[in-house]
């Protein structure tokens, strides 16, 4: 259910952009393709971009909210 500050996280933009590449991720160490010190990389990377783009997005919706 919608809360006064958006939308549940797994129903927005941000969410799937930043689940492709822990998936693509995370299916590139297991078969070889990318070390797994670098997938740990990029997965730590896309939850810090995707907690800050999440941030953002409920402080812009409390803002029009309370307007």
């Amino acid at each position: 259910m919608p809360t006064a500050s958006g939308k549940p996280g797994w129903q927005t933009t941000e969410f799937y952009i930043n689940l492709i590449p822990q998936i693509v991720s995370v299916w590139g160490a297991v078969q070889g393709f990318i070390p797994p010190k670098y997938a740990a990389i990029i997965s730590v990377a896309g939850a810090a971009i995707y907690t800050i783009a999440r941030t953002i997005a409920k402080a812009i919706s409390d803002i029009k909210m309370a307007k």
